[in-house]
């Protein structure tokens, strides 16, 4: 397909806020896993116990789903230097949207 509206920086600047976000969703579950994993020492045999090893294993079942995901994304990055310049753009206007939030 052929596009006309969208500018050529589109596709990395898309990838480099898709990536941004997925690194955001992974390090939570990271932190949740740690947590649970935490929770878990020494911890009885119980209903808390029993939530908690099931939180656990959603937690790290997301955790593969969202690196899939982020391999997928990696994946389409053909041009590193066209990545990194839409980093520098999405990381400024994350910065810029930030400050309008606060006015």
């Amino acid at each position: 397909m052929i596009y006309t509206q969208l500018p050529p920086t589109y596709k990395y600047d898309t990838l480099a806020e898709a990536i941004y976000e997925r690194e955001i969703e992974m390090w939570h579950y990271d932190f949740d896993r740690t947590n649970f994993e935490h929770i878990l020492t020494g911890l009885p045999e119980c209903e808390y116990r029993t939530n908690m090893e099931k939180r656990l294993f959603d937690t790290v079942a997301m955790m593969a789903q969202s690196e899939k995901t982020m391999a997928a994304l990696w994946a389409q990055v053909d041009d590193k230097e066209a990545y990194e310049a839409a980093v520098i753009r999405t990381t400024e206007k994350r910065a810029a949207d930030k400050l309008k939030e606060k006015k």
